[in-house]
C-alpha cells in the first residue's frame, strides 16, 4: 500500500507576488486557471514547500532556473566569492511585507496543521553544534558565507543551512514540476530508467500509453549508433521498435507526465500549462488517463491552464458514465487579483465547475 501524504490545506504568506495565499478542501486533482500574469505559475512553485530545509531551498532555487534566471555560486569558492555571493530569496520572498520571512501553514491527510517559517539569519546566531556540520562540508569557509537560513517548525527542532548547501554537497536538482510544453531530451529516457525499475510498473506503463498507442507491446531503451541511451517502442506494427518521438508531441508529453506520475507516488507533482501543445480532440482521453493514473499511485496533482478547451475537457471526461466517481476528487481554483485584497484563490467542486461552465460563467480570470 502506498503511503499518502496529501495536502488538505495550503496557506503561504509573503512568496514572490503573494502576500498571502489559501487554498482550502484540497482535492486529488487541483486544476488552477486565472488570467495572464496573475500567479499561477508561483503558485505551483509555493507548493514546492517542504518540511527539510534543505529540499526546499533546493526546489525554490531550481525554479528560478526554470525561468531562465541563474544565480548561483562561483565557480571557485574563494573566501571573496562565498562573502559577496547575490541571494536568490531576493526573487522569491516578498520583502516589502512589513514581516520580513516566509511563512506557510498546511494540513495534510493526517488532519493535523503544521506551521513553517523561513527567515535569513546571521551565523553568528546559529547553534555551535549546528555549525560543525558545515565545516565538515566546507572546511573554514562556513564563517565567511554571507546567507544562513533559519527553518522554525511546529512539529520539529529548528534547522539551520547556508542558502547554497545544494551546491556545495552537489545535490541533484530535481524538482516535481514539468512545464508541459517541454520537448524530448535525453534526461527522460535517464529519468525513466531510474523510475520504472520493476516489471509491474512497467506493464502499469505499458497498459497507460496504450490509450494514445494502438498495439503498444514494450517500452526499452536502446542506444543506437553508440549514442545516449533513448525510448524506443514496440508495437505490432513496428515490432524491431521506433523512438517515442515517432508517435508525436502527444505520446511524449503523456510518457513524461506518467513518469513523474510513477517518481511521486503518494507525494504531490505540479504541472504548467496542461494541455498546451495537446490536440483538443485528445484532451478527454489526457484527463482520464492521467486521472486514473494519479488515483493507482496516490499522486496529488496541482495543473495549470489558460485554456478553455482544457476545463471543458476536464468535465466532459468526468461527466461520462463510467468516470463519475472521480468527479469528488476534482478542484478547480480560480485565482483573482485585487489591488486592494491581493490576489485570491476562489474554489469551486466539480458540480459547481460543470454548472457554472454550462452557464457560461467566465471562470478564467475576473477583474
Amino acid at each position: 500500500m502506498i503511503k499518502k501524504m496529501h495536502l488538505e490545506s495550503f496557506k503561504i504568506s509573503n512568496f514572490k507576488k503573494f502576500k498571502q495565499l489559501e487554498l482550502d478542501d484540497i482535492g486529488l486533482v487541483n486544476l488552477i486557471g486565472g488570467d495572464n500574469n496573475v500567479g499561477k505559475t508561483s503558485l505551483l512553485e509555493s507548493l514546492l514547500f517542504d518540511k527539510d530545509v534543505n529540499t526546499m531551498l533546493k526546489y525554490y532555487h531550481r525554479t528560478l532556473c526554470i525561468r531562465g534566471l541563474h544565480i548561483h555560486l562561483p565557480r571557485e569558492n574563494n573566501n571573496q566569492g562565498v562573502a559577496n555571493v547575490e541571494s536568490y530569496l531576493d526573487e522569491i520572498i516578498n520583502w516589502n511585507s512589513d514581516i520580513k520571512e516566509l511563512k506557510i501553514k498546511f494540513s495534510n491527510t493526517n488532519k493535523k496543521l503544521e506551521t513553517l517559517k523561513l527567515t535569513p539569519i546571521s551565523y553568528q546566531d546559529i547553534p555551535e553544534k549546528e555549525k560543525n556540520k558545515f565545516y565538515q562540508l566546507a572546511g573554514n569557509l562556513p564563517s565567511l558565507f554571507s546567507h544562513w537560513i533559519k527553518l522554525e517548525s511546529s512539529n520539529t527542532e529548528d534547522q539551520y543551512t547556508f542558502l547554497y548547501y545544494e551546491e556545495l554537497a552537489g545535490i541533484h536538482p530535481y524538482v516535481p514540476l514539468i512545464k508541459i510544453a517541454d520537448l524530448y531530451t535525453d534526461k527522460l529516457a535517464l529519468h525513466y530508467s531510474k523510475i520504472v525499475r520493476n516489471y509491474e510498473d512497467k506493464l502499469m506503463l505499458i497498459k497507460t500509453m496504450s490509450n494514445l498507442i494502438d498495439d503498444i507491446k514494450d517500452i526499452e531503451l536502446l542506444t543506437p549508433f553508440n549514442e545516449k541511451n533513448q525510448i524506443y517502442i514496440r508495437t505490432g506494427k513496428y515490432p524491431d521498435g521506433v523512438h517515442l518521438t515517432q508517435f508525436g508531441d502527444g505520446a511524449v508529453k503523456l510518457f513524461r507526465i506518467i513518469i513523474e506520475l510513477f517518481s511521486n507516488r503518494g507525494k504531490r507533482l505540479m504541472i504548467d500549462e496542461f494541455g498546451s501543445g495537446i490536440h483538443f480532440r485528445r484532451l478527454k482521453q489526457f484527463w482520464k488517463t492521467i486521472i486514473t493514473t494519479a488515483k493507482s499511485l496516490e499522486t496529488q496533482l496541482f495543473i495549470t491552464t489558460h485554456s478553455l478547451e482544457t476545463i471543458e475537457a476536464l468535465i466532459e471526461a468526468a461527466e461520462d458514465t463510467n468516470f463519475t466517481e472521480y468527479q469528488k476528487e476534482i478542484r478547480y481554483y480560480e485565482l483573482i487579483e485585487d489591488e486592494n485584497l491581493g490576489t485570491n484563490a476562489y474554489k469551486y467542486a466539480f458540480e459547481e465547475l460543470a454548472h457554472s461552465n454550462k452557464m457560461g460563467i467566465n471562470i478564467r480570470g475576473r477583474k
